[in-house]
């Protein structure tokens, strides 16, 4: 009896260690997920959405939930069913985190949205006009809007990242 009382503890304290983490893994590993997928070396930046982090989050959050309902439902035949079907949440997740991306390269932009298969792939000349919206107030950071030759569009806030590439980035849409 003793046994089983100590094991399920160690689910709770792994339950308890990957909620600490959590926040932690949540700022490195989308940038080095889509790093390590979708980066060349002629790229100028490689974003990560925001929504890609809440993604990740509930990925995260999926994978605590994973074992933290170890601990909770020790003992009861439906543990592994439910727990192996949060793992399962977890990692589709994780994948579709993984697909929502914008490139900047020094020939192309590329993206794709969340929750889209389609990776959508433009030269720079396939640019029909490029809008970069600046708040007076500076309430809400500045954001590119790319407009393509096909109707699609794309925006892109601009953080402390994208502020270093921001003059190549217009030099670009210049020419």
């Amino acid at each position: 009896m003793m046994k089983d009382y100590e094991t399920r503890h160690l689910f709770l304290a792994a339950a308890i260690v990957l909620l600490v983490l959590s926040p932690v893994v949540l700022l490195v590993l989308p940038t080095g997920v889509i790093g390590a997928l979708y980066h060349s070396k002629s790229q100028l930046v490689l974003y990560v959405m925001s929504k890609s982090y809440l993604v990740y989050a509930a990925g995260l959050f999926f994978l605590f939930l994973s074992v933290f309902v170890i601990f909770l439902l020790w003992g009861k035949k439906s543990v592994v069913l439910v727990s192996l079907t949060c793992l399962i949440l977890s990692g589709f997740s994780f994948f579709i985190a993984a697909q929502h991306y914008i490139s900047i390269g020094s020939d192309k932009l590329s993206y794709r949205m969340l929750f889209s298969t389609e990776e959508h792939t433009y030269h720079w000349n396939e640019i029909e006009r490029a809008i970069y919206y600046e708040d007076a107030h500076e309430k809400v950071a500045p954001t590119y809007e790319f407009v393509f030759t096909d109707g699609n569009s794309v925006k892109l806030p601009e953080n402390d990242y994208l502020q270093e590439y921001k003059y190549m980035i217009r030099n670009l849409i210049k020419n």
